[in-house]
């Protein structure tokens, strides 16, 4: 029986931005490595499944059926399945994993603040911008960045894509309701509730 929760919604979301889907000798894994500043988002995430810890990896031999019939995605960028967006309650928890995963809550202008989600991605994720427009009632910008870095003398050319939405009034219920209850990382989910407090 397959159990469509918040749960399983802010694991995916989780996975699809921090996580891995591989084959190791056959065996179908999901990975999750992080660092120690996102250690709560791993230990909810093991609560959630039920096993492993630092470097966590299950398998999901078991789950292939699961993820096909619910139409789950691996990759980048992330990819909220059809049924995560029908749902407030659902989708705030799958927005929640991906902010805990690849996201970050900045603060900008001090004199008149203003509190920004950014989600970062190698590649444009359309779908997603769309259901964060859609659920959220707000813009959403994209931005392709790129950077340089050097190691060991070796140029390493960085490309990634973001998109940002603003909290304002029109959002800060959703976000207080459904994304909130849901985050795992303080550093992030307090600079969100203390804005909109």
């Amino acid at each position: 029986m397959i159990r469509i929760n918040t749960d399983l919604a802010y694991s995916i979301g989780v996975v699809q931005t921090d996580g891995s889907f591989y084959e190791s000798r056959n065996l179908p894994m999901i990975g999750l490595g992080v660092s120690r500043k996102s250690l709560q988002m791993l230990k909810k995430f093991r609560k959630i499944t039920k096993c492993g810890y630092y470097r966590y990896k299950i398998s999901v031999k078991q789950l292939l059926q699961i993820f096909k019939i619910l139409d789950i995605k691996f990759g980048d960028p992330p990819l909220p399945p059809k049924w995560v967006v029908t749902n407030p309650n659902i989708f705030g928890a799958y927005l929640a994993g991906v902010i805990d995963g690849d996201g970050d809550v900045r603060i900008k202008r001090p004199k008149y603040p203003q509190c920004v989600v950014r989600i970062s991605s190698g590649r444009m994720p359309k779908e997603l911008r769309k259901e964060i427009k859609n659920n959220l009632k707000c813009e959403v910008s994209s931005t392709f960045r790129t950077n340089v870095s050097y190691l060991n003398g070796r140029k390493i050319l960085g490309k990634w894509c973001t998109i940002e939405f603003c909290v304002s009034k029109k959002n800060r219920e959703f976000i207080r309701n459904f994304i909130l209850p849901y985050m795992t990382l303080i550093y992030k989910s307090h600079k969100l509730s203390d804005f909109i407090n």
